[in-house]
This record gives structure tokens, sequence and C-alpha cells, in this order.
């Protein structure tokens, strides 16, 4: 994504170009010496607008034709500032430096930047002119992304120049009129965005310019893993267009679904991409959406549109990521938690797993050998153990800074990348109560199995309060006492009552649940307040 409000860009050699309302400072060619006199002037005409000069070194600004309304500051430095710049401040500004007998000269143009745009990727969008183009008008445009700046099309002398730009970028992508100057870029990338800039060179008086910011973004959809996708044209369909929708990035296309408006046919695809879209695509002849039932993680990956009619060929591109519905919830210091990828390993697969947002590897297995690494504040020292075999990732005495995302890539060269996502996090509730007032946890559970084991703790020690076993509960006192006498327990469904609550009371319980359905393991904070509202 290219964001058009990030900063003021400096394009090479002589150009800035600035968003309207931002400020730019404009240097002069060299840094300025004691009884230099320097001129700041504006425009084809060289209008005066700002100077330093005498011994006094004195500063003026000109603003002769009301045109900066005391947006300009010029530095002792020789520097100038122009604040909430404007489309009136387009233009060429040329510094003049007279020391002794020599002159120095520096000229910059500066394009304020008028129109911010965001297109989706795929789709064309044109750059006007917004002037009556003359005969012997000399029209170019440049475009600059954050690296370089380049020329990419022009008319000069009633011709029409197009070129590629850096790495092919605009191949087969301008289309200039003649008549009005205006550009126009179809099927576009992410690499489109950046400032386009218009500059119309008109005799040997006059010179226009004009900016553009344009933001190409992709089409983002995510769903979870078993939920169905809609992708939709941004264009209505015509009846006799055809469509064609691809899986794949751009040097690995695989077509999937597709119609032709002249037979009205639809075919999908099951085979294609290892059979992965087998029973899951629904192609709507009349709108051109492509429906994906059943998602799994491995139905990621961008989706490519095609439409061809009788106005050309367009195209269109959505970003497609299924997450793993898995979600594990456990205990802060005391439980493990292993994860699986899910899916058969071959010898020869590379497993990755990584960590967080940023996908920290953390561990890896190649050839069968598996291999843990530590991060920069090893916070998983010899707490990961891997299955060779299953590729599963074990993660030992969890604490708060081991939960979050957690990714597995299954790179096998018969079936491409597969990929699972896992939140690891703590079943956490918050209670709320007035001192004096009873508190109830709840287990969850209507009736405990005679196999079934629960454990309420307290604290950051983990002390034991109350368990069942059997079927038969007991409860536990701490050390200070705290609990003497207030604790209930409620044999049938394991829930614990905390009557007559103190501001002691207050803190972190823990449950454990083992059950041959299952292991289950929550935390409750618990807050007692005042007794009453006037002390809270």
């Amino acid at each position: 994504m290219y964001y058009c409000r990030r900063r003021t860009s400096e394009l090479p050699k002589e150009t800035l170009s600035v968003r309207k309302g931002e400020s730019v400072t404009l240097n002069p060619a060299t840094e300025i010496q004691t009884g230099d006199e320097i001129q700041w002037l504006f425009g084809a005409g060289d209008t005066l607008i700002a100077e330093i000069k005498g011994e006094a070194r004195e500063i003026k600004v000109h603003d002769p034709d009301w045109r900066f309304l005391g947006r300009l500051e010029l530095k002792e430095t020789g520097s100038l500032t122009i604040r909430n710049t404007k489309a009136a401040f387009t233009g060429v500004y040329t510094s003049k430096i007279r020391r002794g007998r020599e002159t120095l000269y520096k000229r910059l143009i500066v394009s304020v930047e008028e129109s911010e745009r965001e297109v989706a990727m795929g789709e064309s969008f044109t750059l006007n002119t917004a002037t009556e183009i003359n005969k012997d008008d000399w029209i170019q445009w440049r475009f600059n992304n954050e690296k370089e700046a380049t020329i990419i099309a022009e008319i000069k002398t009633r011709k029409i120049f197009k070129y590629d730009g850096p790495d092919g970028t605009f191949r087969d992508r301008l289309e200039l009129d003649k008549e009005t100057g205006s550009l126009t870029i179809t099927n576009t990338r992410t690499e489109h965005s950046g400032f386009y800039t218009l500059k119309i060179r008109r005799g040997t008086k006059e010179t226009l310019y004009k900016s553009f910011c344009i933001s190409v973004r992709e089409w983002m959809v995510a769903e979870m893993e078993g939920e169905s996708v809609t992708l939709k044209p941004a264009t209505e369909i015509n009846k006799d267009d055809s469509i064609q929708w691809l899986y794949g990035d751009e040097e690995q296309q695989t077509v999937i679904a597709e119609f032709t408006g002249e037979t009205g046919e639809i075919f999908t695809y099951a085979h294609v991409a290892d059979g992965r879209f087998r029973d899951r695509l629904e192609l709507d002849k009349t709108t051109g959406s492509l429906a994906i039932k059943n998602t799994r993680t491995e139905l990621s990956g961008l989706y490519h549109l095609q439409i061809r009619s009788s106005s050309g060929l367009s195209y269109q591109t959505f970003s497609v990521t299924v997450k793993d519905k898995v979600e594990k919830k456990l205990l802060i210091g005391d439980d493990s938690v292993t994860l699986n990828p899910d899916t058969e390993i071959q010898r020869d697969d590379l497993i990755l797993w990584m960590f967080g947002v940023q996908d920290k590897l953390i561990a890896q297995i190649k050839g069968g050998t598996g291999e843990i690494y530590g991060d920069a504040n090893e916070r998983f020292r010899d707490r990961l153990k891997l299955n060779e075999k299953t590729g599963s990732l074990t993660i030992t005495n969890i604490e708060a800074e081991h939960l979050g995302l957690y990714k597995v890539l299954t790179i096998s060269s018969s079936r491409g990348t597969l990929c699972k996502i896992f939140r690891v996090s703590i079943n956490l509730s918050y209670v709320e109560r007035r001192k004096g007032e009873y508190v109830r946890l709840y287990t969850g559970l209507t009736e405990i199995l005679t196999d079934d084991e629960i454990q309420w703790m307290f604290g950051d020690e983990n002390s034991l309060i109350a368990d069942i076993k059997g079927r038969t509960g007991k409860t536990y006192d701490v050390l200070d006492g705290r609990f003497r006498g207030s604790l209930e327990l409620n044999n049938q469904t394991g829930d614990l009552t905390i009557n007559n609550s103190t501001v002691k009371h207050a803190g972190d319980y823990k449950l454990k649940i083992r059950s041959s359905k299952g292991n289950t393991n929550s935390t409750y904070i618990v807050i007692i307040k005042g007794e009453s509202l006037q002390s809270m």
C-alpha cells in the first residue's frame, strides 16, 4: 500500500512533490557565507518573492500578486519555507546568490499534489490535464515511487511517446490521449502506487505543473476455515462478456473457473492446483462472482479475474487469507500446548514454525531433522519440543509472553505450501462485586462424572483452595486464613462460591478440569470494590 499522506516526497534532480496543505522547504545551491546576497524568484517571469541583502543582513519577503498571503518564511541560512501549500504554488523556484563577482543559481520545481485517489488492483484510472491543450504544447508525464522518478509518457511535436518505466512496470499499460493530454493506466498493480506529475511546457514563457497521488490496493478478503467466501467483480457483467478466474501468483496462474458469453456454458476445474478446489467452486454467470465453499487454509492466495468485453480486457485481483479456527486456551505458568500441522509429513518436507505478527522463525524440520531457534530475548529457551515424525510443536510452561499467533508452513515439492494458523490465549473472565457480596465462579458443567477431577487455585502461587475427586469435594484455606469459612463448593457442578467477600479475596482464580471428554483450563480475575458508591 502506498500512503499519499506519509510525507513530503523529494524527487531526484530538481523536483519536489508535496501534498496540498503540507509545508515544503527549498534550500539554496550552497551554504550561505558572510556578505552573500540571496534572492528567491518564482515562476517563468522570475518574480522576486524573498531576499537577504545589505550589511545588516535584512530579510525581506515580497508578495506582489498576493499569491502566498503570509505563507513564506526566509531564514538566515537562505532556505525558504512555504507553509500550507496549495495548487497555485506549483511552479519553478530559483535561488540566486551574489558572491562578489560570482552569481550562483539553483532551480527547483515544486509540484503541489492536488488529487489523491485510491484504486483497486486490476482497475484502470485516468489522470486528466484539466486544461485546454494547444497544438505546440510539450506534455510530459513523470512517475515517482519511493525509489526513483522517471518519465513514462510524453507528447512532443504532436507525436506520442510511451515508455515501459522501471523494470517494465508500465509495459502495455499506458494510454495517452493526443487531444487532451490525459494519461490512463490499465491493469494496475500495487507497484503503480506513487506520485504522477504532469508538466506542460507552453512555448518559452510558461510551464504548467500538476501532481496526483495514487494508491493501488489489493482487494483483501479474510475468512475462517470452513466458511464460504464470495469474490465479486467491481464492474457489472454484460451478456456477451467472457470471464476467467485464475489462482496463483503472477508467475504461475491456473484457470479454476470460466464461462464464455457466446455459449453461456460454465466450467469449473476441480483437478487443477492438486485438486484443492474439488466441490468448492460456484460461478455465477449473471454477476461473474466466484463463491468458494468450505474454505481451507491451503486455499489462501491470489485470485485473478479477467473480463473480456467489447470494450477490451479488464483485470481485478483479490488476496484471500483463510485462517485456521484452531484456538488454544490455557493457564499461564501451568500448562503446555501442542500444535499439530494435521497433515501427513514426508521426509523431504520443510516444516517452518513461526511466532507473532512478524512471523519470527522459532523452529523447523528439514530432511527429517528438527532444529529449535531462540529469539532475541530467549523467550522460548527450554520451552519448545518438536516431533520430527508428525511435525507438531509443543510449548511448555506457558507465560504471558508466549501468547499470540503461531503459524506453521508445510512446504512440499509435490503438494505445494500448506499453511495453518493457531492462536494461543488465556480463557479469561472478569468478575466484579462489592465488598460483602458473594462471588460465584462457574465451571460450565451441568454434572460431574465419577472420573472427573476439578481443581480451583488462587494467586500467583497457584495455592489449591478447592478440589473434587470421585464426586467428593473439599475446600482449603491459604496460609493467611483469608478463605476461612468463606468457600462453598458445589459437588454436582464444581462451581465455587466465595461468601461475604472482602478485598483480600480479589485476585486470580484458576480452574483446571480433567475429564474423559478433554481437559479445560480457565482463569477468573475477581475485583472487589468498596462498600458503597461513595467509597469507590
